[in-house]
């Protein structure tokens, strides 16, 4: 069964978190652990019971570094993988929930990347949870070497436009990836708010087995 969900980086309030669920077949939520290196909001991480009890599932995300940082090195890969753990934990992710770790680049991964990546997973496991990636979907290959659950993105130019969100547009989950982004930056008709990312999932709730 496919399940339509959304992400967006600061928490959109109970309100409309309540419309869309009511107005919408939206029943999966990113989920911004916080902080993070390059993610500071903390506004979701006091929100899941309040939205677990409401019936949505999950995609937690946590935004670590990114190629070219000066910092990439499997220490700090351990050290993140160990945060990104704690935040689930305080977050009231239950203990072999999934966390996806933020990968931006399209590829080629460098090697200081890698290795933070890596250890970055390896953290993550030792922990009790179950790492993912969010990555693009040239790398899916690669990141199925390395994890089982992946959310990856595969955008088409559509940015800015506006749709019902009752009659959303089509799009398919990429082979190998339990969810994918297939829309970026669009408005949700009938509720004025921040543009927001569309994604396709392959269970009511990623975060869990």
């Amino acid at each position: 069964m496919t399940t339509t969900g959304f992400d967006q980086s600061i928490y959109p309030g109970d309100s409309w978190m309540q419309w869309l669920r009511s107005a919408s077949p939206i029943a999966v939520t990113g989920f911004y652990l916080a902080p993070a290196p390059y993610h500071s909001d903390t506004s979701w991480m006091a929100t899941r019971a309040g939205l677990a009890a409401a019936g949505w599932g999950f995609l937690p995300v946590f935004v670590g570094l990114q190629d070219g940082a000066s910092s990439l090195s499997a220490p700090r890969g351990t050290t993140d993988g160990q945060s990104a753990a704690s935040l689930m934990r305080g977050a009231g992710f239950p203990s072999d929930s999934t966390v996806f770790l933020d990968i931006e680049t399209g590829g080629p991964i460098s090697p200081p990347f890698e290795a933070y990546i890596d250890a970055w997973i390896a953290a993550v496991q030792a922990a009790g949870f179950i790492p993912g990636l969010y990555c693009s979907h040239l790398l899916i290959g690669w990141a199925q070497a390395r994890v089982s659950r992946i959310w990856s993105f595969h955008i088409p130019d559509n940015g800015g436009q506006t749709f019902d969100p009752a009659n959303l547009p089509p799009g398919a989950i990429d082979p190998g990836a339990v969810a994918t982004q297939y829309r970026q930056n669009v408005y949700l008709e009938g509720y004025a708010h921040d543009a927001v990312d569309l994604n396709l999932c392959n269970s009511p709730d990623p975060s869990r087995p």
